[in-house]
């Protein structure tokens, strides 16, 4: 993997670090289920990008694989809960 990849891993790995940081905090059921949710589409992308054929992902195919994965979190998260998060513009 090039450095641009090794980025994202990196960056995704800290977003879910800060999360669990989150967790361990006073939230309320809202906050903590937008929490769970965005570690679970980070843990995604994370996939996303290892399954990545090219071994230099450039910043559009990891654009898009990451809005693949919120889109499909996003169809589960509603189909299991009333509490709803969309994300427009990707």
């Amino acid at each position: 993997m090039t450095a641009l990849g090794n980025a994202f891993v990196k960056a995704h790995g800290k977003n879910i670090a800060r999360y669990h940081r989150l967790l361990r905090t006073r939230l309320s059921d809202v906050e903590r289920n937008y929490i769970e949710s965005r570690i679970l589409e980070e843990r995604a992308a994370l996939q996303a990008l290892a399954t990545v054929d090219d071994p230099e992902p450039t910043v559009d195919a990891a654009v898009a694989a990451h809005a693949a994965v919120v889109r499909v979190i996003g169809i589960q998260s509603r189909s299991r809960s009333t509490f709803n998060c969309r994300v427009d513009g990707i």
